[in-house]
């Protein structure tokens, strides 16, 4: 029986030596993958908060650009009330 199966695995030994490098091999394409696709995220993740950075800084000038906007609005209308009362005042005193 030993015999037997001396030489049935001494008969699929260079095969099952073959299976096992071809797995390694998998393996190590895998990892290697597996590796590249690691450091791609972390390079998307980092650009990505970048891009949220430059979107916030952004909005925040365009926030202050329509807040200059209003505030210039605003003193053009107090000017116009400023001057309609004192003509309204003048008006009076006659």
């Amino acid at each position: 029986f030993v015999t037997l199966w001396l030489k049935r695995f001494c008969s699929e030994a260079p095969f099952l030596l073959l299976i096992c490098l071809c797995v390694k091999r998998n393996e190590a394409e895998l990892s290697e993958e597996n590796h590249r696709r690691k450091q791609e995220k972390q390079s998307m993740e980092a650009e990505l908060q970048l891009m949220k950075k430059e979107r916030d800084t952004f909005e925040l000038l365009v926030l202050e650009d329509q807040h200059r906007e209003e505030v210039a609005a605003l003193k053009k209308k107090l000017q116009w009330f400023a001057e309609n009362q004192e003509l309204l005042d003048r008006d009076a005193g006659r």
